[in-house]
């Protein structure tokens, strides 16, 4: 079996986006298994006793005794990555590690491990800089990978729509379906424009709406459309040109888009905010 390792990144930016697309895919995951209906299976009391006796009573993260009355069976493939309930997918852990472990994938939980160790070397050798931890820990990597005897490329994560979540109203406060993202998806494929350097000019005249989170801050990248020339709306309208989605773009937008674009000859096309912030950093 193919040992799992997470990418070399030698960026801010590119390290941010690689932990959103996790994050994101995770959620997306989660959303899938609740539509396709996967339920939990209680173990038995037998079955506990296998899973306690995997690791002589220990914990697998930390090593720590347990107590069979009260260890915690953890996933080893968590459920939202394909995992399942079968007794060879859980070994024994102590509460606090199951915790913190969560459902996070493999990867993750590798990145989580990477940042700990180096977060926690930094700390206790007291040269932490303050404000600089993420500039720091790229910079430590960059140096750790040309250490190696084949030092790898750098990755850059691939931002497709298909990792972003669709949300319902405030964040948290409203779930969404499986089959509301696969619908959201449909619509973007259908009206989706891969903006490049070459389409700059274009944004002259041309109105925009933003919804979802960006990299660049929204009032900077708003700032920069109008200096090219384009408008800044804050309701979708047939007179709109453009919607930029980033992460977490809301769902009514796209709905009503489509409504739009079919019903009322409108002409909205769909940027994925990434593409769009990349081109502006390309020209500044």
């Amino acid at each position: 079996m193919t040992e799992e390792i997470i990418p070399f990144i030698d960026n801010e930016i590119s390290l941010i986006d690689e932990l959103n697309l996790l994050y994101q895919r995770r959620l997306i995951n989660k959303e899938k298994q609740k539509e396709i209906g996967i339920k939990r299976i209680a173990l038995n009391n037998l079955e506990r006793e296998k899973i306690f006796n995997k690791t002589g009573g220990l914990c697998h993260v930390c090593g720590t005794t347990l107590d069979v009355s009260l260890f915690e069976a953890d996933h080893v493939k968590p459920l939202v990555s394909g995992g399942n309930d079968i007794i060879d997918n859980f070994l024994p852990a102590c509460s606090k590690c199951n915790n913190y472990r969560w459902n996070y994938s493999p990867e993750e939980i590798q990145w989580i491990l990477k940042l700990g160790v180096w977060l926690k070397t930094k700390i206790q050798n007291g040269n932490l800089t303050k404000n600089k931890v993420l500039e720091e820990f790229i910079q430590d990597e960059i140096n750790r990978e040309n250490r190696r005897k084949n030092p790898r490329k750098p990755y850059t994560p691939q931002v497709d729509y298909h990792d972003l979540l669709p949300i319902k109203g405030k964040f948290g406060s409203k779930t969404i379906t499986y089959s509301e993202i696969k619908q959201a998806n449909k619509i973007i494929e259908k009206y989706i424009e891969h903006f490049t350097i070459g389409q700059i000019d274009i944004l002259n005249s041309k109105s925009f709406l933003i919804t979802g989170e960006t990299n660049v801050n929204r009032k900077d990248l708003e700032n920069m459309i109008k200096k090219k020339g384009g408008i800044i709306k804050t309701s979708i309208s047939k007179k709109l040109n453009y919607l930029i989605i980033g992460n977490f773009y809301g769902f009514s937008k796209i709905m009503k888009l489509n409504i739009i674009n079919e019903t009322e000859n409108g002409l909205i096309r769909i940027i994925l905010s990434k593409e769009f912030e990349n081109t502006f950093a390309n020209i500044i």
